[in-house]
């Protein structure tokens, strides 16, 4: 990775190959990996160099339950740390716990929400899920 020294790589390589379970294959070209697998390594070189500003585009999109949970743990460590993470995202249930102020775009316009209004949001969308799986299932 150009522009990370080789003591950085050689210290937290292996901590996050063995955080997001990727031992299996750690030796394969990324092409044959799966998509979240190829999305966890995207993950790791973003995170790598410890950068001051975070932009992940849906991070959890393709991940496995685990690797999800690990990822969250992974962004507050880094918020807590001082790096600001800039995020987009439909899964709001998820995410909820490590948000601190969310925006939602809609129609050309942005707004703030609050704590309290996101979790209302996640809320409704649990209960609709809910909704649809007694009338579906």
């Amino acid at each position: 990775m150009n522009g990370i020294s080789s003591v950085n790589l050689q210290k937290n390589i292996p901590d996050y190959i063995q955080r997001f379970q990727l031992e299996e294959v750690s030796n394969k070209w990324i092409m044959n990996l799966s998509k979240g697998n190829i999305q966890k390594v995207g993950i790791i070189q973003a995170i790598l160099d410890k950068p001051d500003l975070l932009i992940l585009d849906e991070p959890i999109s393709g991940l496995d339950a685990h690797a999800q949970q690990e990822l969250l743990k992974l962004l507050k460590e880094m918020n807590e740390e001082g790096t600001t993470v800039l995020l987009t995202y439909h899964e709001s249930n998820i995410l909820e716990g490590i948000v601190d102020t969310a925006y939602h775009l809609s129609n050309g316009s942005i707004t703030k929400e609050t704590k309290e209004a996101t979790r209302n949001e996640i809320n409704r969308n649990r209960e609709t899920r809910r909704w649809y799986s007694d009338k579906l299932g």
